[in-house]
């Protein structure tokens, strides 16, 4: 009896690791295949726009190399751009800047996709603080999305950014 115990718990398991790999867990063609919808002619364009008192549109964005965190150097224009939203926010101390950053499927990291947004936005916002800004004016997130501009292997629309009043 012992042994038909061991045989059908067996079999469960092997049909259930076939299950999952079948239907449940994905593969690396699938993340392979997200990666190569991505549209080579994509805007990665950023804008910063708080009702009528700040409106700058950049055509550049936060890059990061696939699967990194590593925040990619900042052309003069876009750290520029980003000079006038630091003075910005620093005139204005009662407003927030709330940073998603953003993350894909095919991505990898060492502590998970989940948290690879995460740290994305954490790095832009010490890019912000370690201009000036207050830290209790910046606040961030990790975001998925699949549909972000990608060029040899570099994610070129690294986040998006809100600005909100603080309450």
């Amino acid at each position: 009896m012992r042994a038909l115990y061991i045989v059908l718990l067996l079999g469960l398991f092997f049909w259930g690791y076939r299950l999952c790999k079948k239907n449940l867990c994905p593969s690396d063609s699938t993340s392979s295949a997200v990666a190569a919808v991505v549209p080579e002619d994509c805007d990665s364009s950023l804008h910063f726009k708080d009702g009528e008192n700040l409106d700058i549109l950049s055509d550049e964005n936060f890059s990061f190399d696939h699967s990194s965190e590593e925040l990619n150097e900042l052309s003069d224009d876009f750290a520029t751009s980003i000079l006038d939203v630091v003075d910005y926010l620093m005139e204005n101390t009662d407003r927030i800047i709330q940073i998603q950053g953003f993350y894909m499927d095919s991505e990898d990291s060492l502590e998970g996709r989940n948290t690879l947004g995460y740290a994305r936005a954490k790095e832009i916002a010490k890019y912000f603080n370690s201009q000036g800004v207050s830290r209790d004016q910046v606040f961030y997130a990790g975001i998925k999305s699949n549909n972000l501009c990608v060029r040899d292997s570099i994610l070129m629309q690294g986040c998006s950014i809100d600005f909100a009043g603080k309450e």
